[in-house]
């Protein structure tokens, strides 16, 4: 996927590990910040999850990552993850172009964004110098909220997942919006279930979110009968913890959780890029999971912190 412009070319080579919400963060960010310039997007790092959208496959060396992302083994993503970062290092050597990597103490903001860390403007300058043609994006922590804002459409047309994927959630959620309100609940497992990973505190089991689902029914004022959440997870659930609560199950992958939870008409969930990008691409609110308060509007790690 690329602007059309032949002038500059920002080339996007690694991220964090993360996966799709993650991963969509700095994309769009970046990809604002191009249509702002007029600049070519290029993005080598999304190798994983380009099979998901009508994005053309940069080079042949993307390509070969694709393929290894689909090969069954052990701890795959990770191992495919690391080669791939390994690579990474002798393209930059073969192919020059100007390095551009994130401060790990702060983010780094893109136009259209105000930036105010005088450091951080001197970056952007270098990377708007009309002498470098060729600038790689090495890390995440890059940012652009007001360019998600003013691009919004832009993005979302692009982003847009392959037509059979729409199809099937369309299917899935046409179905049931015809006498629901729909709120779509993101409940993260995986490595927020460890102690190691913010000391756990990010995790909510299934009996505390049936219980900030109720606070949510009586602090709204809505009818349990005209309610229906829709469960997305990264996990396996055991649903007898919301009994009295009119729950449906996501369809399970993680492209179509994306989009169920962006066409419902809020999401409630756990403090996640992946939330925070549903809601973006469905124009609706988006509530995070909270201790003392049940769930509150989200903060912090959303796609417009700044």
């Amino acid at each position: 996927m690329n602007l059309k412009s032949t002038k500059k070319e920002i080339i996007i080579l690694r991220h964090n590990g993360g996966q799709l919400g993650n991963q969509l963060l700095l994309y769009t960010s970046i990809y604002a910040y191009c249509l702002e310039k007029g600049y070519k997007c290029t993005n080598y790092s999304f190798y994983e999850y380009n099979k998901y959208f009508n994005f053309k496959t940069p080079n042949f060396w993307v390509r070969i990552f694709e393929k290894l992302s689909e090969i069954k083994f052990y701890r795959r993503r990770v191992i495919v993850y690391l080669i791939y970062k390994c690579t990474s290092y002798l393209l930059q050597t073969l192919k020059k172009g100007l390095v551009i990597k994130e401060d790990p103490a702060d983010f780094i903001y893109l136009p259209p964004t105000p930036i105010i860390n005088t450091k951080h403007q001197e970056i952007i300058k270098r990377i708007e110098n009309p002498l470098d043609k060729l600038i790689y994006i090495d890390g995440w922590i890059f940012r652009n909220p007001m360019g998600l804002k003013k691009y919004h459409e832009q993005i979302i047309k692009i982003f847009k997942p392959k037509k059979e994927i729409i199809q099937r959630v369309n299917r899935f959620i046409n179905q049931l919006k015809k006498d629901h309100f729909l709120v779509g609940v993101h409940i993260r497992q995986g490595e927020y279930k460890s102690k190691k990973f913010e000391g756990g505190r990010l995790y909510f089991n299934e009996k505390e979110v049936t219980a900030i689902l109720r606070r949510y029914l009586r602090k709204e004022n809505k009818n349990p009968e005209k309610v229906l959440f829709i469960l997305c997870s990264d996990g396996s659930l055991d649903i007898s913890h919301f009994a009295g609560l009119k729950i449906q199950i996501g369809i399970g992958r993680m492209i179509e959780d994306l989009i169920t939870l962006s066409l419902c008409d809020t999401i409630i969930g756990s403090n996640s890029t992946f939330g925070s990008f549903a809601a973006y691409y469905g124009n609706i609110p988006f509530f995070i999971f909270d201790r003392k308060n049940g769930f509150v509007k989200a903060r912090g790690d959303n796609l417009f912190q700044y």
